[in-house]
């Protein structure tokens, strides 16, 4: 889903060595603590500073990326019901892929795996313990009495109201408030919000350059204090994404295919191969949609109408991996913490997921941001997303490839439609 400059190899290189030195210095030394004045007064603060450059950009990227994302689903709505059957699969699609994320993440635990004693040697001291509340109690807290103060306090543990989550339901009732409003008069805010959303674009791009430096930093930490137990952690953690990704992708996609198309399943993917190889490698479903045009339209045979409609949109707007991704993502590191999230908590991190997915894609690395602002929402450190960075790219270049494969899967289910609608008329 993601475009950095930032080359594969560059953070392979620099993930490796920074392992590396640290299992090498947890070695050499009696006591992980004799490393504490280095990692404390060197690697630490540059983690630190790149994730707080990070934060700097989570409110206006995912404000005006999710108003910018309603506005752009509002176009699609004026085309009349191929709009509505496209935004229709696209949440179900997106809400399946959440649900078994989350679902795999309970039945398994991975979190679970790395003692907490060994977690706490890592940042010193766990995360306070958030007060569980009652369904309807994190209900009304997504309705921000005050958006500028959620904003403003979105990332402060010890804010009690609906932080992040206020925050962007504002952005999703603002968005849908303009669509309300004629064109002539909403467009300078919403030229305003198109252009924020491209300066904030630019902003995370100039940050993912120290990406390298960061992960290196990361890793070093990770090895020097948990030794060969952050292998264990990393490992099971990646493992269970791409189960969750797997079965996604496989399975919920052909379920779909055989009832909702005239496509086998196995034929499907095997026309759509190219596309599917050429998003793995680059981890860009908008640098895919080309390729997934011309496989759509001269390998599947869909009409050229219902593809450009429904791939150019969904290349922006139906990220079932990075949704499901996200939802993977934040458990797991409540798990790690030893948070435990009550059922309308984890029903809160599913509706965001579902949300970003539709809202916020097509932002490079925005996972990373949005997985750090709603995990604070729920007491995770912000320092806790700097365990998966490692393996990010990795898993993003297996997320993209679900991505684009359902984007295909959606065309497939609107050219049925419409072509069953022709059939019909005739």
């Amino acid at each position: 889903m993601s475009t950095t400059r930032n080359s594969p190899s560059k953070i392979l290189y620099a993930m490796i060595l920074g392992l590396l030195a640290g299992l090498i210095a947890r070695g050499l030394v009696s006591s992980p603590e004799v490393l504490l004045p280095w990692i404390n007064g060197l690697t630490k603060p540059i983690g630190t500073l790149f994730i707080r450059l990070i934060l700097m950009l989570v409110i206006p990227l995912l404000v005006s990326a999710l108003i910018s994302g309603v506005l752009e689903a509002g176009t699609g709505k004026n085309l009349g019901k191929m709009g509505l059957r496209t935004l229709f699969i696209v949440i179900i699609l997106s809400s399946l892929s959440v649900f078994i994320g989350l679902g795999i993440v309970n039945w398994i635990q991975p979190g679970r795996f790395v003692p907490q004693a060994a977690i706490q040697a890592m940042n010193h001291t766990l995360p306070p313990k958030i007060e569980s509340k009652g369904i309807w109690e994190n209900m009304l807290q997504i309705v921000p009495m005050n958006p500028l103060k959620e904003a403003a306090f979105a990332f402060d543990p010890k804010n009690s109201e609906g932080g992040i989550i206020a925050v962007m339901f504002f952005a999703l009732f603002i968005g849908i408030a303009m669509l309300r409003v004629p064109e002539k008069e909403a467009r300078p805010v919403r030229e305003f919000f198109q252009s924020l959303f491209t300066i904030s674009q630019r902003g995370l791009e100039i940050v993912l350059k120290l990406t390298p430096l960061a992960v290196a930093c990361f890793l070093f930490n990770l090895g020097a204090q948990l030794g060969l137990e952050g292998f264990r952690l990393i490992g099971v953690y990646v493992a269970v994404v791409l189960a969750a990704l797997l079965l996604h992708g496989v399975g919920v996609y052909s379920f779909v295919l055989i009832f909702g198309t005239n496509h086998h399943p196995i034929h499907f993917f095997k026309k759509t191969s190219e596309a599917l190889l050429m998003a793995f490698s680059t981890a860009s479903s908008n640098a895919t949609l080309p390729k997934s045009l011309e496989v759509a339209e001269k390998k599947l045979n869909l009409p050229p109408s219902v593809a450009r409609f429904v791939l150019t949109i969904g290349a922006s707007a139906n990220q079932n991996g990075t949704a499901l991704f996200e939802g993977v993502t934040i458990l797991f590191l409540a798990q790690v913490y030893g948070i435990d999230l009550s059922f309308a908590q984890q029903l809160q991190v599913a509706g965001l997921c579902i949300l970003a997915g539709v809202g916020t894609a097509g932002v490079p690395s925005a996972s990373i941001p949005f997985i750090a602002a709603v995990g604070a929402g729920v007491g995770i450190p912000l320092e806790g997303v700097t365990l998966i960075l490692g393996v990010d790219r990795f898993l993003d270049m297996c997320r993209t490839t679900v991505n684009v494969g359902g984007d295909l899967v959606c065309a497939a289910v609107v050219a049925r439609g419409d072509r069953e609608k022709e059939d019909r008329v005739l």
